[in-house]
């Protein structure tokens, strides 16, 4: 009986030993995956191209498709990448390939804005001719309404000077 108590002591031990082990396993992971998830935002934030590109990442036949090479390959495509760029770094003036990119993103920007203000003029333009033919109905309107008004006081005046020409003819 001491004996297997013994043993279930030790089992139990054994047991609890392995229990914490896992549990730091999983603190461990816990907090790597936190890290990442931050490493992860950060990442998109510096590099919009991510967030446009995410859907292709690991799928089969993209350029994020990383399990038709093999790791070692990436690897020795970066190194080679990398090299190039250093190469490149040496005989391109870096300075003037930043300012060529600002200023291709202030053009950018610019042609934004310049289409946003052609497409409110547009919209601008189309409520300006609405508003013309409006008018123009309102005119015409008017300009019935006038000619109306003009008739109906050439016919009360021609009338009135009729009598009045027939009081002075007495």
């Amino acid at each position: 009986m001491t004996e297997r108590r013994s043993f279930l002591q030790d089992s139990l031990a054994d047991l609890v030993l392995e229990y914490r082990r896992l549990d730091s396993s999983i603190s461990q992971v816990t907090a790597e995956i936190k890290r990442l998830d931050k490493v992860l935002l950060e990442w998109q934030r510096q590099h919009p191209w991510i967030v446009d590109q995410e859907e292709h990442f690991g799928k089969t036949g993209t350029a994020f498709d990383f399990t038709a090479d093999g790791i070692a390959k990436v690897k020795q495509r970066v190194a080679l990448l990398e090299e190039q760029y250093s190469q490149m770094r040496k005989t391109v003036n870096v300075n003037v390939m930043d300012m060529i990119d600002r200023y291709w993103r202030v053009t950018l920007r610019l042609i934004s804005s310049v289409e946003s203000k052609e497409t409110s003029l547009k919209q601008m333009l189309a409520t300006v001719k609405k508003d013309k033919e409006k008018i123009e109905q309102t005119l015409v309107k008017l300009n019935d309404y006038k000619l109306e008004a003009l008739e109906k006081t050439w016919i009360k005046v021609s009338q009135y000077g009729h009598h009045h020409q027939y009081l002075l003819c007495l």
